[in-house]
């Protein structure tokens, strides 16, 4: 609720040449606004700068900050007041960025309380950086698969275990793994149960196993858009958690997140259609020469055996969302 909290605020101040400001929810002393200029959503952090530090201001793609600026700010009422803040600005008027923006900024607020030093200022807008920094990486994953993947945490029996297995370094080749066993997501919205492999995705592991969870579903105007996804998962974790799965969400789907706001899926149709498959059983080349590396490649799972969740112990599998075909 915070963030249609901070957009009523926002939405009722005056449109003028001034910067006018409100009050952030659930604290005593920060400000949100929208800069008089260029429009921006922006963050006044009230704070303290005993030890004068000379703070140069930063910024990117997405945000700019200035420590310790002298400030001439105006309630809704009209009311002056001159004050020192930090500014804190997002370069950006899509909605949904914005709303990202709210979330960890409230985060952000909640750690630093409602008079922190300028440094401790500083530190917690480096770590809010480099999450916002992710949005300029080149993506190499579907907002499709992407989306498949939040859906199989959101509906999952535990989804603050299952944050923790999600894609622990950008460069791993299964999307969930606990350290023994992996979980490979593949979505499609295609009529017949078709998916694309790396030939390392069903090797047999010794001492280990491999589920491939395959999602079908349809994109409709209507359906759950992975924002959607993420505020359902909220209530369901802690703080940190949220925090975590929101910068995994921007590491993983980089600069095609905003396209991610306008693509919608049907997620009934997923839940009907969610089907798991041992890695081991899945048809595969065989017999690739050692000099040749790189195999990918594109099965069809519609005759291979369901695999069992009711039999087996496994703690990852066990945690997965129940398939209704079982």
């Amino acid at each position: 609720m915070l963030v249609k909290d901070v957009r009523s605020i926002i939405d009722n101040l005056p449109n003028t040449d001034k910067l006018y400001v409100g009050d952030y929810p659930g604290t005593i002393n920060h400000k949100i606004g929208i800069d008089p200029e260029e429009k921006y959503l922006t963050l006044l952090i009230y704070g303290s700068n005993p030890n004068q530090f000379e703070l140069t201001q930063g910024g990117g793609k997405y945000l700019q900050i200035k420590y310790d600026v002298p400030c001439t700010i105006y309630d809704s009422s009209g009311v002056k007041t001159n004050q020192n803040y930090t500014i804190l600005t997002l370069k950006s008027r899509e909605k949904d960025v914005e709303d990202y923006f709210i979330e960890l900024c409230t985060l952000l607020l909640q750690r630093l309380g409602n008079s922190p030093k300028v440094e401790e200022v500083k530190l917690e807008y480096e770590k809010l950086e480099s999450i916002f920094i992710k949005l300029s990486k080149n993506s190499k994953k579907s907002i499709v698969g992407v989306w498949g993947e939040l859906f199989l945490i959101e509906s999952s029996k535990d989804p603050e275990y299952f944050i923790d297995c999600w894609h622990k370094t950008p460069k791993d080749l299964f999307d969930f793994n606990n350290g023994s066993d992996r979980v490979e997501v593949k979505t499609t919205t295609q009529k017949r149960r078709n998916h694309s492999f790396e030939i390392k995705q069903l090797a047999q592991i010794p001492g280990s196993q491999t589920l491939i969870a395959s999602i079908q579903t349809i994109e409709i105007d209507n359906g759950v858009s992975i924002l959607n996804l993420i505020n359902l998962i909220k209530p369901k974790v802690k703080t940190n958690y949220f925090e975590h799965l929101i910068e995994k969400t921007f590491d993983v789907l980089g600069d095609k997140l905003q396209d991610s706001f306008d693509t919608y899926y049907d997620y009934t149709v997923a839940k009907g259609n969610l089907r798991y498959f041992d890695a081991g059983l899945i048809p595969k080349p065989e017999l690739i020469p050692s000099e040749v590396t790189n195999v990918k490649f594109t099965v069809s799972l519609e005759n291979v055996k369901n695999f069992d969740q009711r039999k087996n112990s496994n703690t990852l599998f066990n945690k997965l969302p129940t398939c209704l075909f079982d």
